[in-house]
């Protein structure tokens, strides 16, 4: 009884300090303002429908899951091949179940785990083989050298893990000893010998991590209370951490609000409802305004019934819908800054909410997953030609089958 009543006092006393603007007990190293190549998180990776981190990129590769696999692109050659080195390797074509997990490209798993490059290494979420859990590995660029970051994701949500400026930050779910879901945000630094996890935040009330979304000298954290099936009992609280400080915000609890973006120096929020409107926040300010820019396209084509699911600081990229069938139409939209439709991508691969494109704002490709259904497949659009109204692809991997790329694998667990 005792415990009980602590840990409920704990909790309370948490969330006081949180609403009332206290520190963190984490800092992060200063770095200037503004985006530091090499350093920062690409908040054009965002996706607003299943969230980015599935692909990385540096200056001679690019780097995505597909299935069971991590592939590797030649940027030169755009030539892909499995992410393994092994000479008698047979990669995503092995049979044998005993071999499968020895391919240096395997992670273990057929959902979009978390993928990030970051100084002339490769930070993943994967099997550990040692343990056969999932795990966050850092290894060199050909899959070597492994060292095991995060050693166990099970409470952890893979794709909302963000890397920046040398952070991993990360949500934690949990439930408590009344049986209800807390949230909580953690960071954990890889320049340090020894990275060691510290938590930032905790939100109680049945809690659930939407985004976490790094930008400059903030870190912005998207999360949901209440019953995330029913809007009208839930509501989205969105904070602002200040690495530098340690200082957390309370951006806005508005209930359908939702972090979408960043771009122009503001956090671009939608409205989740409606007509999915934009909104920006300066933290310099802290005032949530309507983007009035951004709006010009579903102010102009209100008939198209679309709603948004990327950007650059260039476009924005949305799906249609027909009110008919209620099923989304085969085609992505691409707008520029004054609402005016440039590029049209057509096919049947953009009419399925399991198909999405991965906005790489800092290459000079936007790279396209049908990762849903067979085949499968991962094309690359140039930007330059998608800002001139032409939608080429470039194929990067195809499958006839999924389970070419995500073959069974069974996880065997130690007696002890």
């Amino acid at each position: 009884m005792k415990r009980t009543i602590c840990f409920s006092c704990l909790i309370f006393m948490m969330a006081f300090l949180i609403s009332c603007g206290n520190k963190a007990s984490f800092k992060s190293s200063t770095y200037e303002e503004g985006f530091v190549e090499g350093e920062d998180y690409d908040p054009s990776q965002e996706n607003f429908m299943y969230g980015p981190r599935t692909i990385a990129y540096s200056d001679q590769a690019l780097y995505f899951n597909a299935g069971s696999y991590i592939f590797i692109t030649d940027r030169k050659t755009m030539q892909t091949q499995p992410f393994c080195y092994r000479s008698n390797c047979l990669h995503n074509l092995e049979t044998d179940q005993s071999k499968v997990a020895d391919c240096n490209a395997f992670t273990g798993t057929s959902l979009s785990s978390f993928l990030a490059y970051y100084r002339n290494h490769l930070i993943v979420a994967s099997l550990d083989k040692s343990t056969n859990k999932r795990a966050l590995i850092q290894m060199d660029t050909d899959g070597g050298n492994r060292k095991v970051i995060l050693p166990d994701l099970e409470k952890i949500q893979e794709n909302r893990i963000s890397l920046h400026r040398g952070v991993i930050y990360y949500f934690v779910e949990e439930t408590d000893l009344d049986g209800n879901q807390e949230c909580s945000l953690f960071a954990c630094s890889l320049l340090k010998p020894v990275p060691k996890p510290i938590q930032i935040l905790n939100v109680s009330g049945n809690a659930h991590g939407i985004r976490i979304l790094p930008a400059g000298n903030h870190v912005y954290a998207d999360i949901i209370t209440g019953d995330s099936e029913d809007p009208s009992n839930s509501k989205n609280t969105i904070y602002d951490l200040d690495i530098r400080s340690g200082d957390i915000a309370k951006i806005t609890d508005e209930a359908t609000y939702t972090i979408f973006g960043f771009r122009g120096g503001s956090l671009i929020l939608r409205d989740s409802v409606g007509n999915f409107a934009f909104y920006e926040y300066k933290s310099e300010t802290g005032i949530v305004k309507e983007a009035h820019g951004l709006n010009a396209f579903l102010e102009q084509h209100p008939e198209l019934h679309s709603f948004p699911s990327g950007m650059t600081d260039d476009l924005v990229f949305y799906n249609c819908i027909d009110l008919e069938s209620g099923q989304l139409l085969d085609e992505l939209l691409a707008v520029d800054n004054s609402g005016d439709i440039i590029c049209r991508l057509e096919g049947e691969n953009f009419g399925h909410l399991g198909e999405r494109m991965v906005i790489l704002d800092g290459s000079e490709y936007y790279i396209h997953y049908s990762e849903s259904r067979s085949p499968f497949t991962v094309n690359a659009y140039k930007k330059e030609d998608i800002l001139n109204g032409i939608a080429d692809a470039i194929t990067l991997l195809y499958a006839e089958d999924y389970q070419d790329i995500n073959p069974p694998y069974i996880i065997q667990i130690s007696p002890d």
